[in-house]
């Protein structure tokens, strides 16, 4: 399905926005600027295992990835969540990995529909 690789829930950003193009501009831009240190603040928390710093940058990051309707992501700050919480480390930094890598294929998705609005 050519669908299936999508992060973002349009029909989320459509219903959240009223269809307001712009509005849905400003959130996706708001979204890159504050999240690179979010994904940063999950790495270094990985590496460091400082277990606060982890549960505040997967948990702002998953709140701000659910306010796009970005689920996928989201989902993957919930567990990493709960790794924390149940000082599982191993399985935290496994996660972890992910998080650059999802990011990336968002901003991409982003991009395309910043570059979809332009044209």
């Amino acid at each position: 399905m050519a669908g299936s690789s999508k992060q973002i829930d349009m029909t989320y950003l459509q219903d959240m926005s009223g269809g307001d193009v712009e509005f849905i501009h400003e959130i996706l831009s708001t979204f890159l600027e504050t999240s690179v240190e979010l994904v940063e603040a999950i790495a270094e928390a990985s590496r460091d295992g400082d277990a606060t710093r982890a549960l505040y940058a997967g948990h702002t990051f998953k709140g701000s990835l659910r306010s796009i309707g970005a689920e996928p992501l989201a989902t993957l700050c919930q567990d990493l969540e709960v790794a924390v919480r149940a000082d599982d480390w191993d399985t935290y930094r496994l996660l972890a990995k992910g998080i650059p890598v999802g990011f990336e294929s968002l901003r991409s998705e982003i991009e395309c529909l910043f570059q979809e609005k332009a044209a």
